[in-house]
């Protein structure tokens, strides 16, 4: 498990994980006078190899303790393309976005790959649209997409984007991620 600190203020938190062969630190902070959360990531190598890996956001959103249901939607900046598809009949995609078509049943969940993003990480802006509480986030970070997976169940829907991860020996290689929250209207 090696070694963990924690901080915190008023705002804010830091984890800090010490392994042989790296330092690992997340911090995440509210911004002031703003709906949003940001989570600054940072990885030192220590060690003598290159870290080489890919790094994903499981963002597990539960609104209001509801089912997923018609009326939400993940949106994309890029129209989608999918493959490894499953549960076809529980969501759609619809060029840059995917629906939901009906309730999901206690075991019924939906998966897929998704492509059409390019290499910045301009296309690394996703956004979950729930109009049925009026809930909504955006997600956004500093980096481009390496994967980009989606998979839901009853009662979440979760955009999972994934980033390159490359970090020589003695040096530290960081991503940012941003969540704004916002309302949409109900229907």
């Amino acid at each position: 498990a090696g070694v963990w600190q924690v901080k915190a203020g008023k705002s804010w938190v830091r984890f800090r994980q010490t392994l042989a062969g790296y330092v690992y630190t997340k911090t995440m902070r509210l911004t002031k006078g703003k709906a949003q959360l940001i989570i600054v990531h940072r990885l030192q190598n220590t060690g003598s190899l290159p870290i080489e890996t890919q790094v994903f956001d499981h963002n597990f959103f539960v609104t209001d303790s509801q089912t997923i249901a018609p009326g939400i939607v993940l949106k994309f900046p890029f129209a989608l393309q999918a493959e490894q598809a499953r549960g076809l009949d529980l969501a759609a995609i619809r060029g840059d976005s995917i629906a939901i078509l009906r309730p999901f049943g206690t075991r019924e969940s939906v998966y897929a790959v998704l492509h059409g993003y390019g290499a910045t990480a301009a296309d690394y802006d996703i956004r979950l649209e729930d109009h049925l509480t009026g809930a909504a986030v955006r997600i956004r970070a500093d980096r481009p997409l390496s994967k980009l997976v989606y998979w839901g169940s009853v009662k979440t829907l979760c955009p999972e984007p994934y980033i390159h991860v490359s970090v020589p020996p003695g040096e530290t290689f960081s991503w940012t991620l941003y969540y704004d929250f916002y309302t949409v209207k109900c229907y």
